[in-house]
């Protein structure tokens, strides 16, 4: 997958340039550009599919913008390559939708906001983590740590809303924070193994 990824972003960049739309010393930056464009609409995509497949769409909508801003700036587990990131993302909401169904038939939304609040936590303590395949600076760790902070408070206010009109956009909300501080953990634990090796 990661070749014909890498093989389509090379085409559109050759045809941008064949017709002259850029300039020849910034292929590199466009090749590079149509890459994560072509990547994040694969994402979307399959998102939006297996919501639909799952009778979850707008459901796994909030879960992927939720966890996609609380991601940006907690940083954790990062791979090098696509396919196997793109393998997880899948595995991982076919996961979440399973659990929001779950949570529709028996819903429980005290345990949804402790979800939340143990999440916050374990993003508060650990993050923002850095990466080797998404390395950040002591600048952006100190910003990075404030927003995700902000987002995380801000989405726990708006789960407890959900849960008073007992909305099961709660559970995307509280599931999203879930994933994440488990990416954090897993981060932490792969920073340390490398560190030891």
């Amino acid at each position: 997958m990661d070749k014909v990824v890498d093989l389509l972003s090379r085409k559109i960049v050759d045809w941008l340039g064949a017709h002259n739309r850029i300039e020849p010393e910034k292929e590199e930056l466009y090749k590079y550009s149509a890459l994560i464009a072509i990547q994040s609409s694969i994402n979307i995509l399959a998102t939006l599919l297996l919501g639909f497949i799952f009778d979850a769409f707008f459901e796994n909508i909030c879960f992927f913008i939720s966890f996609k801003i609380l991601r940006k700036y907690s940083g954790g587990l990062h791979s090098s390559k696509f396919s196997t990131c793109f393998l997880i993302s899948i595995v991982s909401n076919i996961a979440i939708l399973i659990a929001i169904k779950m949570f529709e038939f028996y819903p429980n939304y005290y345990l949804a906001i402790i979800l939340e609040v143990v999440s916050f936590l374990i993003v508060f303590i650990f993050a923002p983590i850095t990466n080797k395949n998404k390395p950040i600076t002591k600048t952006e760790r100190r910003i990075y740590k404030i927003i995700v902070c902000v987002v995380s408070v801000v989405a726990i206010g708006g789960s407890v809303v959900l849960c008073e009109k007992e909305s099961s956009f709660a559970f995307s909300i509280s599931l999203a924070m879930l994933l994440n501080s488990a990416l954090v953990i897993v981060g932490i634990l792969k920073n340390k193994s490398r560190i030891n090796e």
